[in-house]
């Protein structure tokens, strides 16, 4: 990688996390406190506010230590509109916007790591819908992946809307408000744009916390009702 491209990621390294940081926190002084042997993004009176862009499993251990003392409010962010932005080493060359849009419900991609977590006591989950800029530099080295581009960075351009959930049955009756008594994956799969996989990620999140419950099996299909 040149160092053009090496300036790129280093200089800009976590500038989504920072972003999001500088808006939740009030004021400099709450931002990286240390409370319970960790670090947590933003300390406001007894509220924590952790903002977490990937891997929810990175923080099995640390959320059930925290809300021990504190409540958690624990942010994950979702590129409803994306715009690729492409570099070299000469600077900017394209620019376009992704076809791919998220959806609020991508959270479950996460939540599967920590099914249970959002009905502990003091816990609620802020689901923020944004217009982020994904940074992409050459590396021919990595040729193999997107034809040698590699992702350095994700920007925050704005935050378009946020939801808030305080459970589980909360998730379940504002994500998918349209289920029939008694339902499977596949009508699940219909708020979630068809995405079975997803839809199969949530029944397990909404089962492990036992705001579903399963009561038949049609062949090798599960039929759930709310619980």
């Amino acid at each position: 990688m040149t160092n053009s491209q090496q300036q790129i990621g280093t200089l800009n390294e976590g500038n989504l996390h920072l972003s999001l940081k500088n808006i939740y926190a009030d004021d400099p002084s709450q931002i990286e406190r240390r409370t319970s042997n960790y670090v947590v993004d933003v300390l406001k009176g007894d509220r924590i506010i952790e903002i977490q862009t990937r891997g929810f499993g990175a923080l099995r251990s640390k959320l059930p230590v925290l809300l021990q003392t504190h409540n958690v409010t624990l942010v994950y962010p979702i590129a409803a509109r994306k715009t690729i932005v492409k570099h070299t080493e000469e600077g900017e060359i394209s620019r376009r916007l992704s076809p791919k849009k998220g959806i609020v419900h991508d959270v479950f991609t996460e939540l599967v790591y920590l099914p249970t977590i959002l009905d502990t006591e003091g816990m609620q989950l802020e689901v923020i819908s944004i217009h982020e800029e994904e940074i992409r530099v050459f590396d021919k080295q990595r040729a193999w992946r997107r034809r040698g581009w590699v992702v350095v960075e994700r920007r925050l351009v704005e935050v378009v809307s946020n939801s808030t959930f305080a459970s589980t049955k909360q998730l379940l009756y504002e994500l998918f408000p349209r289920l029939p008594g008694q339902f499977t994956t596949e009508d699940l799969a219909m708020e979630t744009r068809g995405n079975r996989a997803l839809a199969q990620k949530a029944a397990y999140c909404l089962r492990e916390s036992n705001a579903i419950r399963v009561v038949a099996k049609r062949g090798n299909t599960l039929v759930y009702e709310r619980s």
